[in-house]
């Protein structure tokens, strides 16, 4: 089990190249987030890093198990940036499927979790997004760490920061209470959103009035492009301000969608 004050992971899986010795006289000053763009396990980042010129410290793998690769004494090569390289803390963090998946309930919690020991362990003060909590995006163009920098990401910063918070007083923070679906639709709002939808639409050969199920037996036949366009969806949903999404929000972005692709 990972001791989260002495910083032990619950697996080691030490390297022996892709990383740099010592810190060149710098100080640790911030963690950087990551996530592997896949769903891999702690031995799995390991193999990868053998023969690509990349490492982390840490991995969070699916389950919330936390794997160590490099000491935290030494650099790794993570951030595409030496000087962050230097400075930093790098955790990776396993995608709940592939590469535009979020990440797990398990994964984001530990993931917190090492961040708040970490700042606490290194004296790094209270973890705060783009203050001493970079993600990997801020230092080149990636899309790495995903939902973690993006939809994720609230959730994932409220966690380090009670962690960090209960760490200080010797207690263990509550775990958030389910809250009510934002984004619950009621059975008018489906029925206008489908309306909405499928207005002119014409498909097949003899250009019949689309209805809903017509898309749905069509996600049906390819459940990947389906998958696609929800969480493309998804993310266009995201930029919407907070404060909870309406329906006719909902019913806009899918509306520009499927006139976008059409």
């Amino acid at each position: 089990m990972m001791d989260w004050t002495n910083l032990i992971a619950d697996e080691n899986w030490w390297m022996e190249k892709h990383f740099t010795p010592g810190r060149g006289g710098r100080r640790i000053t911030k963690t950087v987030i990551h996530h592997n763009a896949g769903r891999l396990s702690i031995k799995g980042c390991y193999d990868v890093w053998q023969t690509r010129q990349a490492s982390a410290h840490y991995q969070v793998d699916a389950y919330g198990r936390i794997g160590q690769y490099v000491h935290d004494s030494d650099t790794a090569w993570h951030a595409a940036n030496n000087d962050a390289n230097a400075t930093s803390i790098g955790i990776e963090h396993a995608n709940s499927g592939d590469a535009s998946s979020p990440v797990t309930a398990e994964t984001l919690e530990a993931g917190a979790h090492l961040v708040a020991a970490i700042h606490r362990h290194y004296d790094l003060g209270r973890p705060a997004w783009l203050v001493n909590v970079f993600p990997h995006n801020h230092y080149t163009q990636t899309g790495c760490p995903g939902h973690l920098a993006g939809s994720q990401n609230s959730a994932y910063m409220a966690r380090a920061q009670a962690w960090y918070d209960a760490m200080g007083s010797g207690t263990t923070p509550t775990t958030p209470s389910p809250q009510e679906d934002d984004m619950a639709l009621t059975e008018d709002d489906i029925t206008r959103i489908a309306a909405k939808v499928t207005d002119g639409l014409r498909i097949g050969p003899s250009g019949q009035q689309a209805t809903l199920a017509s898309f749905v037996h069509a996600a049906a036949r390819d459940s990947a492009a389906a998958l696609r366009a929800v969480e493309a969806l998804r993310a266009d949903l995201a930029k919407v301000a907070s404060g909870g999404v309406s329906a006719d929000a909902i019913v806009d972005a899918v509306v520009a969608r499927i006139k976008a692709s059409r």
